[in-house]
């Protein structure tokens, strides 16, 4: 039955998140890799100040992965909720024209 939304759009935006997910472990690792040059090749007051800044990122890796996929599950409710809806209006439409036959 279609619905009063597009699920295969529904479906790749849920795909794009997973996928802006992957990039973001990518860059997690990348980043991982950059700490550790500092930390083996940076001297200095500045030093201390960089890493902060890299492990401030780091925090919030698990926040911005634990947000994509709150909005995939978001995006899953809304579907959800769109087809029963237009399931219902089916029904209850189906039945008025049973009363008018």
């Amino acid at each position: 039955m279609a619905t009063g939304i597009n699920s295969d759009k529904m479906n790749q935006s849920k795909i794009n998140l997973l996928d802006c997910i992957e990039e973001l472990n990518s860059l997690s690792n990348r980043l991982d890799n950059c700490y550790e040059d500092i930390l083996a090749n940076l001297e200095g007051g500045c030093k201390s100040e960089v890493i902060s800044k890299f492990s401030s990122i780091k925090r919030e890796w698990p926040k911005v992965n634990q947000n994509i996929n709150s909005y995939i599950g978001v995006l899953s409710k809304v579907e959800s909720r769109y087809k029963r809806q237009d399931s219902e209006l089916a029904s209850k439409t189906n039945r008025d024209i049973d009363k008018i036959g």
